[in-house]
């Protein structure tokens, strides 16, 4: 998974919002804006965890390509939740 970033500090942030963020506050009330990084998040997806990705977009341009998807995000097979996700990648070298 590292090989998709450009350096080991990039991190990114959440936003949920309708149907989301409805559940999230549901189940954790005082749950507050967060953002984390690649390793963390990578390290979480073990056991009972699963993530989906589909209708995968890929725009190349020279040594950059964007990357949009829609993914879900699933805890004990309940989905916990889901949305779109936009990457920025280089892939040059």
């Amino acid at each position: 998974m590292s090989k998709l970033f450009l350096h080991d500090s990039i991190t990114w942030a959440v936003i949920f919002t309708k149907k989301t963020k409805e559940m999230t506050l549901k189940q954790m009330p005082d749950f507050v804006f967060y953002s984390g990084d690649y390793e963390t998040f990578n390290n979480n997806l073990k056991g009972k965890t699963k993530e989906k990705f589909y209708r995968v977009k890929v725009d190349t341009r020279g040594d950059f390509a964007t990357i949009s998807f829609d993914y879900s995000f699933s805890f004990d097979s309940k989905i916990q939740n889901w949305g779109i996700e936009y990457w920025l990648t280089k892939i040059g070298k």
